[in-house]
């Protein structure tokens, strides 16, 4: 006959509350530095003006450049 198990409220709690900050502060920032890095170097340019923009709920990465959906698709070098 197998064991039930039991779990700690307070200690669950805390890992979600540290998950939760995790997911709102660490998490976007690691996701553009990961985009960024992807993103090819040649002037900088694609780079500098990829910006991470926070709202209350959500966070986006955006390029404020005019061939950032040729590099969102993949079809860099050739568009």
């Amino acid at each position: 006959m197998a064991k039930g198990m039991s779990i700690n409220e307070r200690i669950y709690r805390k890992k979600v509350k540290q998950l939760e900050r995790f997911a709102k502060g660490r998490l976007p920032r690691m996701a553009l530095d990961e985009f960024k890095d992807n993103t090819p170097r040649d002037k900088g340019y694609a780079r500098r003006n990829t910006k991470l923009r926070k709202s209350a709920r959500k966070f986006t990465i955006t390029g404020d450049y005019d061939y950032s959906g040729v590099l969102d698709r993949g079809l860099y070098p050739d568009p």
